[in-house]
């Protein structure tokens, strides 16, 4: 019997050794399990923090390129506003010149300084105009004309030897010629013509 009984025990041991080793193993293919599906949520947890991560560039990227474009529509505009004022200020100045050289042409020579003075303050007026690039040089060529319209009237007030008229008549010439190099210029600008 104590035969039986030590086969018996051992058959009781043994199976309590067979159920722990069932039971380390259920636990290290647990642990093992529990450390793969744990390496795989940090891998998608780094894929995705990566992606998010791509995805606030992009959007950065796009924010950034929104604003540069914003900037240069805002910059253009500006620029074409300071031009469309610019040749508006000049397009007025010139129309205020050519009536004052109208009134200066019919006035009587003793009459005159009025109306030269007025032409004086025109220009002057046109001086301050600062000219967009593409009137640099229609705006000297203006200043051109105003100021050999103003030499003609002085030189035809002041008629020395009785040929205030023969010698006026070179100033009215020159500018002509110099308001004529102001419109080419001024119609080479972008917005066209006057």
């Amino acid at each position: 019997m104590s035969n039986r009984n030590k086969n018996v025990g051992v058959t009781a041991a043994d199976r309590q050794r067979g159920y722990a080793v069932w039971v380390i193993l259920l636990v290290l293919v647990a642990a093992v399990l529990g450390a793969w599906r744990f390496s795989e949520y940090r891998a998608a947890q780094k894929l995705l923090a990566k992606e998010t991560a791509e995805k606030q560039a992009q959007q950065t990227r796009a924010e950034q390129e929104r604003q540069a474009l914003e900037e240069r529509l805002a910059k253009e505009k500006a620029q074409r506003d300071s031009l469309t004022t610019a040749l508006k200020a000049f397009d007025d100045v010139v129309l205020r010149w050519n009536d004052a050289v109208k009134v200066a042409g019919t006035t009587s020579r003793i009459s005159l300084s009025g109306p030269v003075a007025t032409l004086q303050a025109i220009r002057r007026d046109a001086e301050k105009i600062t000219a967009p690039p593409c009137l640099d040089a229609g705006k000297v060529e203006l200043l051109k004309s105003m100021s050999s319209t103003e030499q003609g009237f002085l030189v035809f007030m002041r008629n020395e030897l009785k040929l205030g008229d023969v010698l006026s008549k070179g100033d009215f010439e020159d500018a002509e010629k110099a308001m004529v190099a102001f419109k080419l210029a001024r119609e080479s600008c972008p917005t066209g013509s006057p």
